[in-house]
């Protein structure tokens, strides 16, 4: 834990974000393939056919990302800090996270990348009380994960 915290306390550059980026956004592909194709055959999730445009992507990342990040970290920060209180309510965030995308197996998809994104929100400025910063670089990554994720949801069902 105490090298995840002296990681997000270094001020990062446009370098690092691209790194962090592309190393953040393969992984979750990687992730979610493997452990949602092993969900959808226990029957555990059943794979929504709805598919957002380009520009619904975009809206609805920034949205959830104003909802599960922005929103909860900065009250948090700006009342009680950096501290347990914080790592509880991102806990508790993207808790919400996982279950807001449909099922109870998404916990364990989008809800780990909650708190991936909430690491990666705080890095990118909410640990400094740049918020919208972080907001607009949280969303961003989240956008570009979800483009592919749509355009071969679009290609399966569309």
């Amino acid at each position: 834990m105490d090298i995840i915290i002296n990681w997000i306390q270094v001020k990062p550059t446009l370098k690092d974000f691209f790194i962090i980026a592309s190393v953040s956004i393969v992984s979750m592909h990687v992730w979610c393939f493997l452990l949602g194709n092993a969900f959808l055959k226990m029957n555990w999730i059943e794979e929504e056919k709805r598919f957002n445009t380009f520009g619904e992507n975009i809206i609805f990342s920034f949205l959830e990302e104003n909802l599960s990040r922005l929103i909860p970290i900065m009250i948090t920060m700006e009342i009680w800090g950096f501290g347990k209180m914080l790592f509880l309510v991102i806990i508790l965030s993207s808790f919400i996270f996982g279950i807001v995308h449909g099922y109870f197996a998404c916990i364990f998809l989008q809800g780990i990348w909650g708190i991936v994104f909430s690491v990666i929100f705080l890095k990118f400025g909410g640990l400094y009380q740049e918020y919208i910063t972080a907001w607009i670089s949280v969303s961003i990554i989240h956008s570009v994960y979800n483009m592919p994720v749509n355009y071969f949801k679009k290609r399966a069902y569309g």
